[in-house]
Formats: structure tokens, C-alpha cells, sequence
């Protein structure tokens, strides 16, 4: 079974199947790094970014089978912009979750 983490970074929203040790590891390899969740199932990414996400193009069970599937370790999700085209995450969505101090 794979395992994804769900990694915001600026305006992007990153699925990454590498096994990070902690949240700091994951900031240290994205500069914009804000948040992460994870590691979860294809199934808990899926239901998640599909509850979280409806302007996902294609669909998030889409993007994360695909995902899946593929050789990719990290994959930027797409989304429809407010004008309708497909691309990155520009939907006005702001991320904030404040990783735990330890």
C-alpha cells in the first residue's frame, strides 16, 4: 500500500510519496513549504482532497490514481482557475496550519 503526504507549498498543493520522517523534513526540500499532512492512504488523500477541493481538474480521485500508477515521487495537483482553465492552485484558497513545535 502506498502512502501520501499532502504537502502545501505557496500556491501549490504537492502529493509526495517519499517517506519523510517529520513535517521539518519536508521543509527543508520545499522552500515555500507552509503545511503537510500525511502520510495517508490513496484512499484517505482522495476523500480528503474531494471534500476539501471541488475545483480539482481532473477529479482528485483522477489526479491521485494517477498518481498512483506512475513512476512520479511528487506530483502538483491541478485545479480550474476561476476562468475555467486547468492549471495550478489559484483559487484563493489559503492554507493555515501551524506545524507542531517540538
Amino acid at each position: 500500500m502506498a502512502f501520501i503526504h499532502i504537502i502545501y507549498a505557496g500556491t501549490r498543493i504537492i502529493l509526495s510519496r517519499k517517506p519523510y520522517l517529520s513535517w521539518r523534513e519536508i521543509q527543508e526540500e520545499f522552500c515555500d513549504y507552509t503545511a503537510s499532512l500525511g502520510p495517508w492512504s490513496e484512499v484517505e488523500v482522495t476523500e480528503f482532497l474531494s471534500d476539501e477541493y471541488r475545483m480539482l481538474m481532473p477529479s482528485a480521485a483522477t489526479q491521485v490514481s494517477a498518481f498512483i500508477d506512475s513512476a512520479a515521487v511528487i506530483k502538483e495537483l491541478s485545479f480550474v482557475d476561476k476562468s475555467g482553465q486547468e492549471g495550478p492552485l489559484d483559487c484563493g484558497h489559503s492554507v493555515s496550519v501551524v506545524p507542531p513545535v517540538t
